[in-house]
């Protein structure tokens, strides 16, 4: 009986203990939870604050531009003065002024002080297409930078023999499908040559652009990717044969012009077919 009692006197004992321990236990979590709501409860306060005082846009500046008016760059973004910074998305100014056909990429950054910095890409015309009555401006991807409703005067090379349906600025030059004919094969072989033309053509553009020859050429003709040819603005015929190591034919077209002109011919025909064996016929006399 005796035992039976000091067990349960034990028993009581040690469940007043865990009470005891319990309790402080609640308390010293209700005392974190109390402090984490004060840390929050400032935290949220600080920065409703710097929001509405201190994170605000005072100034935009754009860099990167060498075509375009920077106050347009600006004007797409959507960035505003006084706008709060933390309410800005990369993402979405991004994608404002990547909606200009003639910006490649764009991205931002802003700093405490409030200054925010719009840095782009531009895509650089080096070439065109006409399209009925309008001109077509492309860069060396044959993306549309724009849709012009007349040509004279652009001092860039025209393509011609490019098949292609319709010219969207921003996007490449869209291609038909031939869906109207039958026979799966040729429209396959009808569609494979459309793509050929459109990629020489950008492999052409590309490669002036590389050898800084825009300017030397009038006119890039795709027709017959096999026996590429080009014109410069001073009538040489330039033949580049297959559509192959354009970037090296470029550049040595650029080097051998600069002979011809020396040597006083303005007419002519230049054979690159073999890069390493190029031939130059006059149609003209030397100039004295």
């Amino acid at each position: 009986m005796a035992a039976t009692s000091k067990g349960n006197l034990a028993k009581v004992h040690a469940d007043t203990i865990l009470s005891k321990n319990t309790k402080e236990g609640v308390r010293a979590m209700a005392k974190r939870i109390a402090w984490v709501l004060l840390v929050v409860i400032l935290l949220c306060t600080t920065l409703f604050f710097l929001d509405r005082n201190v994170m605000l846009v005072r100034e935009v500046e754009v860099t990167g531009c060498v075509m375009l008016d920077p106050d347009l760059i600006e004007s797409h973004s959507g960035v505003r003065a006084g706008q709060s910074l933390l309410q800005l998305r990369g993402k979405i100014v991004r994608k404002n002024i990547e909606s200009i056909p003639y910006i490649d990429g764009a991205r931002m950054k802003w700093t405490l002080g409030g200054k925010v910095t719009l840095t782009v890409t531009e895509r650089a015309p080096v070439g065109f297409v006409e399209f009925g009555v309008q001109c077509v401006m492309l860069d060396a991807a044959c993306t549309v930078l724009e849709v012009r409703p007349e040509f004279e005067g652009l001092e860039l090379p025209v393509v011609n023999g490019l098949i292609f349906l319709s010219a969207q600025p921003g996007k490449r030059l869209t291609l038909p499908e031939y869906k109207s004919i039958k026979d799966k094969v040729q429209q396959k072989e009808m569609r494979d040559r459309a793509i050929l033309l459109r990629a020489v053509a950008s492999r052409s553009l590309d490669a002036l652009l590389q050898a800084d020859a825009v300017a030397l050429i009038r006119e890039i003709d795709v027709s017959a990717p096999e026996e590429l040819r080009m014109v410069t603005r001073d009538g040489i015929t330039v033949y580049f044969g297959p559509a192959l190591e354009l970037e090296e034919k470029a550049a040595r077209m650029v080097e051998l012009l600069e002979k011809v002109h020396a040597a006083g011919h303005h007419a002519g025909l230049l054979d690159l077919g073999l890069v390493e064996f190029p031939s130059f016929t006059p149609t003209d006399a030397a100039a004295d």
